[in-house]
């Protein structure tokens, strides 16, 4: 079906839809009540909004197991989780990938209360730096939003919303997991609002994961072999060739440690001010390794490099048995602002944020051994200073403007450092690389919301940004170089125009054009990096990427049911992918030009007045069209975007009793830039899956609630690079004061 045929079809959709509703209108129906600040940098309930929008309220993620934030995403239209959880999968920045409308993390914006969370090294996500306790509701805006929010907003916005205070409340979380991932957690929060005009947030989460065995030691044959083993089990790579499960690496416990001190204070009735700070910290252990292998007299058998396997040869070290372990990630990040009435029309906003994160992991050495032998320390502290101001006014009746200025810097420093221990990270001995990064982006936007009629709102804006980027890169083990790369700079202004009209009062039809970019980011620029064998080349004369797109789409509101529709395309050039160069080599390039057309669907039905019945469906058609680097890529699909997602739903709360089933499906995922990893159900794989949660609650009383809850319900074994957890069981229970 061509494009032309998609945008008759909902818009006819929603047309008939309209007719069907004209009866019900005088009894009010279900409406898309929430409000949402995300799609144009002001309040107006979601109905109204130039986007597709979902928002998740606090309310909801009460009826779900929630970890993370991405749990509480996973029934979100065009939205990719990884595993489709991160609860109980080992936290970080490279553990936690998304896509949204095909666009992976980096390409996608992510803030907390307007700013931003995306890290200076990367321009990826620690979702566990996000503190869950302190989450108000969190507003998902896809589609490109250069217009506003310049670089990263490709594929769209996902908007965090923290809890403000305006009462006193003290509340106490703990939680006991057990099953697939054993697990304890406790959350601590404090709100209050004085009369003075003073307001406090206090909040502490900390969690303890004892980790499952997820990634294992999988060897491919050569000819040959003399020492006969037993205990292992034939396999495949993801592309179908013979390969040999010999063991695994252990389960990777961690902690997660979150805090938040947050202070606001009335200067008027019509300003305010606030500040705060919020740290995050993970720590990643490890666990001895499992060989399955045995010799003639049952001894096990960790590394020789002659062993009989089914004919075959099998060549194996005790390096083999070691993962990237031990490794932690912080996060500091200052933020304060300034929200006040100039006059009587104009609304003012001043923010500024402070990110600091670290990050280190230890790697071991082709020689080493589970407790000791040479490796590597990697140390990647990055930083993110962003500051902004904003301008809003009405023009006459008919007109609101918003007017914005910002300015951004992200910076990274990047050593790799040579280790007598690799279990001892203060074993440090010589440099083997480093790397360096700044860039700088200005920025000014406009927008324009023009009410033409009653029924019809046209938002017209744009926004241009400047960017600046220098570096270094130098390596000192093996070909010795050390290069300063120059300051450079480029451009992009990005203009959008969209509309929302009201074709009777239950059925809104809206739709959207725009242009968006990306700046390649430091670690994309200078870095070379090292993950899991695999070492990825930086790139310093990487240009950004570029989009176009439109959409079209509605939503239909009837009395006890309502349905939203989109169909989009994004056409992304000078896409920044990795050229698979061998085995264990890949280089960042920009690779041509890229295809995105989908379709979303979802539906919300009030089956009874305590329970909802949830539906979403999404579609992700994604053609590599032109790379001169690699062209056996021109045709193949996108990585990390599955062409198919569903999800259904139920939730309700009736009495004291409250809960939710949620089931969802997500399509095979290449991780192969040329498309040849067919084969799931192996290390590697992105494996096509159903799976199933389910949470029921109890309010015992009116301070103290207690819940249980079972992720992956029916035990599936499933594979999202590593293999996913199985059935996990969690008790929960809550004192609110």
């Amino acid at each position: 079906m061509n494009n032309k045929k998609w945008g008759a079809l909902i818009a006819g959709l929603c047309a008939g839809m309209a007719g069907g509703v004209q009866a019900d209108e005088q009894h009010g129906g279900v409406t898309f009540s929430d409000v949402v600040v995300t799609a144009t940098k002001r309040e107006m309930a979601v109905s109204e909004a130039p986007a597709s929008v979902t928002v998740v309220t606090a309310s909801d993620m009460e009826k779900k197991n929630i970890a993370r934030i991405g749990d509480a995403l996973n029934q979100v239209p065009s939205l990719y989780l990884r595993g489709g959880t991160f609860g109980n999968n080992a936290p970080g920045t490279g553990m936690s990938e998304t896509s949204l409308r095909g666009m992976t993390t980096n390409q996608t914006l992510v803030l907390v209360d307007g700013q931003t969370v995306n890290n200076g090294y990367s321009g990826k996500v620690n979702w566990s730096s996000i503190f869950m306790g302190d989450v108000e509701r969190i507003e998902v805006v896809p589609g490109t939003f250069s217009s506003l929010y310049g670089s990263n907003a490709l594929g769209g916005v996902i908007h965090v919303i923290t809890k403000s205070p305006d009462k006193e409340e003290i509340k106490l979380k703990g939680g006991y997991g057990w099953g697939g991932v054993d697990d304890k957690s406790i959350v601590a929060g404090y709100r209050n609002k004085f009369e003075n005009g003073l307001g406090v947030v206090l909040g502490f989460g900390h969690r303890d994961n004892g980790g499952y065995i997820y990634d294992f030691v999988v060897r491919a044959p050569t000819a040959g072999g003399v020492l006969p083993v037993t205990g292992w089990e034939r396999t495949t790579t993801n592309q179908g060739a013979t390969a040999y499960l010999l063991g695994d690496k252990g389960r990777r416990p961690f902690t997660e440690t979150n805090a938040t001190a947050k202070f606001y204070f009335d200067l008027s009735p019509a300003s305010k001010i606030h500040a705060g700070i919020d740290y995050g910290e993970t720590n990643i252990g490890y666990s001895p390794f499992h060989t399955y292998l045995r010799n003639a007299a049952g001894a096990p058998v960790v590394a020789n490099g002659n062993l009989l396997i089914d004919g075959r040869r099998i060549s194996l070290t005790e390096s083999n048995f070691m993962s990237a372990t031990p490794g932690a990630e912080t996060l500091k990040r200052y933020f304060a602002g300034y929200e006040g009435r100039l006059g009587d029309d104009y609304l003012l906003k001043v923010n500024l944020n402070y990110a600091d994160r670290g990050y280190w992991y230890d790697s071991a050495g082709t020689a080493a051994t589970y407790s000791s032998g040479t490796g590597t320390f990697t140390t990647l502290p990055n930083d993110l200073v962003e500051g902004s101001a904003q301008l809003s006014f009405p023009v006459g009746t008919n007109q609101f403007f918003i007017v914005g200025l910002g300015v951004d810097r992200t910076t990274m420093d990047r050593a790799v450092y040579a280790l007598s221990n690799w279990r001892e990270p203060d074993s440090k001995t010589t440099v083997n690389s480093q790397s360096s990064g700044r860039s700088v982006t200005h920025s000014l936007y406009v927008q324009d919301e023009l009410m033409l009629r009653d029924d019809l709102t046209l938002y017209l804006g744009g926004r241009y940004d400047h960017w600046t980027t220098k570096g270094r890169a130098a390596q000192f083990a093996g070909t010795a170089f050390d290069t300063a790369y120059p300051e450079r700079s480029d451009s992009a202004f990005s203009p959008k125009i969209s509309f929302v009209h009201k074709l009777t009062p239950r059925v809104t039809l809206r739709g959207s054009a725009g242009t968006a970019f990306r700046a390649p980011g430091n670690s994309e620029l200078y870095a070379k990096s090292l993950s899991v064998g695999i070492t990825t080349e930086a790139d310093p004369n990487l240009r950004p990427e570029r989009a176009r797109s439109w959409e079209i789409g509605g939503d239909v509101n009837f009395n006890s049911w309502n349905a939203k529709a989109a169909y989009f395309q994004n056409t992304v050039k000078d896409l920044i992918y990795l050229k698979t160069i061998s085995p264990t080599l890949r280089q960042r390039i920009n690779a041509g030009e890229v295809r995105i057309k989908g379709v979303e669907l979802s539906s919300l039905w009030r089956v009874t007045g305590w329970l909802n019945l949830n539906a979403t469906y999404s579609y992700l058609d994604t053609e590599i069209l032109k790379n001169d680097a690699e062209q056996l890529t021109v045709g193949k699909r996108l990585t990390e975007v599955p062409k198919n997602m569903f999800s259904l739903s139920l939730d309700g709360r009736r009495g004291p009793w409250s809960g939710s089933f949620v089931a969802r499906y997500v399509g095979h995922v290449f991780g192969n830039s040329q498309n040849r990893d067919v084969v799931d159900g192996v290390l590697t794989s992105y494996d096509k899956y159903w799976n199933a949660d389910v949470k029921v609650g109890y309010d015992v009383s009116k301070q103290m609630k207690a819940s249980f809850s079972i992720s992956n319900l029916l035990d599936r074994d499933y594979y999202q690079y590593y293999l996913q957890p199985g059935r996990t069981y969690l008790m929960e229970l809550a004192l609110t004061y």
